[in-house]
């Protein structure tokens, strides 16, 4: 998870407890505080007591969120990765159901879920993905949610992680599956929604 000058902690503490209550237990959580200017780190390590698996990393100065994840990476010890925003909501069971899925389908790199969209007013929406995204599924939009995916850190170190790169800086997690697919690495989206992600309903309205 990268944060950036976080503005309802309430929200930070209960993204990361839906982490801490997942049904799998073997996680290690690795924050990177991405060079915040409020008191951001102050909430991270305040949360950090709550559980030993988490761990903060920080900077001074703000790199995005590229270099950010791209931090964790290297701090990270499992064999499997997963993202997760700081303003959603992994369901208890999503961990469980992705770990297993990896371990038992060894010809995909990544996987990701559907997903369920909410607001202070409770969910309004859903975010469906194709379930066995090809090269066709790029033309015109991701075909995985980056916040809820997990994936094989050997195919995170096989195309060097996010691009660290003005071009990128909205569409890091787009250009990677491209370069994923491109080393012949392939994905599968469960059509169950184990994830929520935040999104203002009036705020979508608005944007042209």
């Amino acid at each position: 998870m990268g944060v950036y000058n976080c503005k309802n902690e309430e929200l930070l503490k209960k993204s990361v407890d839906s982490i801490i209550n997942q049904t799998y237990k073997n996680w290690e959580f690795i924050i990177c505080n991405d060079g915040s200017t409020n008191n951001t780190l102050e909430m991270l390590n305040e949360i950090a007591q709550k559980d030993s698996r988490i761990k903060i990393i920080s900077y001074s100065t703000n790199k995005g969120l590229n270099y950010a994840l791209n931090t964790c990476l290297k701090e990270a010890k499992g064999i499997y990765i997963a993202r997760q925003d700081d303003d959603d909501i992994s369901k208890c069971e999503r961990l469980e159901k992705e770990v297993e899925f990896l371990d038992n389908n060894l010809e995909y790199a990544i996987v990701g879920t559907l997903a369920d969209v909410y607001d202070d007013g409770g969910i309004w929406g859903e975010y469906k993905v194709e379930e066995r995204p090809n090269k066709k599924s790029f033309y015109w939009n991701s075909p995985f949610m980056h916040p809820d995916i997990m994936m094989r850190k050997e195919a995170y170190d096989a195309v060097n992680g996010y691009k660290e790169s003005n071009m990128t800086i909205r569409s890091q997690d787009y250009d990677m599956w491209f370069r994923f697919y491109k080393c012949g690495f392939e994905g599968y989206n469960m059509q169950e929604p184990l994830y929520l992600v935040r999104e203002d309903v009036n705020a979508i309205k608005r944007r042209t």
